[in-house]
């Protein structure tokens, strides 16, 4: 039914206007996303039925799982949409300047760089076509651990590395 929906919602959209970017941003595993959500990610890949897919890749470097840790992930996405059409934008989690999982909170406590880093590793990879920040009032928040992490993004951007 999941399948069906995913692929209903497709074509009616092409349907309507071919030019419209149709997106789904899925759980960070794609084993979670089947098991877990009925959501067969790696169909919808192969079959065309999204433009891009946004995994929610909302982890850090150091994430206790290796399963779950940031790169680890991300090389799964870009095996799965390999030899595919679908492009790759990935959701980095911005409003974890602010942690309250246990798994996450001495990372993202200890280093208000991991958005900065991750963008940049995004950035770098020719197979990712970019990425998108949740939520915007952490990007836009005033409390001082999401300006420490804005501020280590924007230096990011006036950085050389951004430029070349």
């Amino acid at each position: 039914n999941v399948n069906a929906l995913v692929s209903g919602a497709f074509n009616a959209i092409k349907y309507a206007n071919k030019d419209i970017i149709f997106s789904i941003s899925p759980m960070a595993s794609i084993e979670n996303n089947y098991n877990n959500l009925y959501a067969d990610v790696k169909y919808w890949v192969e079959c065309g039925f999204v433009d891009y897919i946004i995994p929610q890749l909302y982890f850090g470097f150091d994430y206790p799982d290796d399963n779950f840790k940031f790169n680890n992930l991300l090389n799964d996405w870009k095996e799965l949409i390999c030899d595919s059409k679908v492009g790759l934008l990935i959701g980095l989690a911005s409003y974890k300047a602010i942690p309250e999982l246990p798994a996450d909170i001495e990372e993202w406590q200890n280093n208000n760089d991991i958005i900065a880093r991750q963008i940049k590793i995004c950035k770098n990879d020719s197979e990712i076509q970019g990425y998108v920040l949740f939520s915007y009032s952490s990007v836009f928040g005033e409390r001082e651990e999401y300006e420490e992490q804005t501020k280590n993004i924007v230096d990011y951007f006036k950085s050389e590395d951004a430029n070349e």
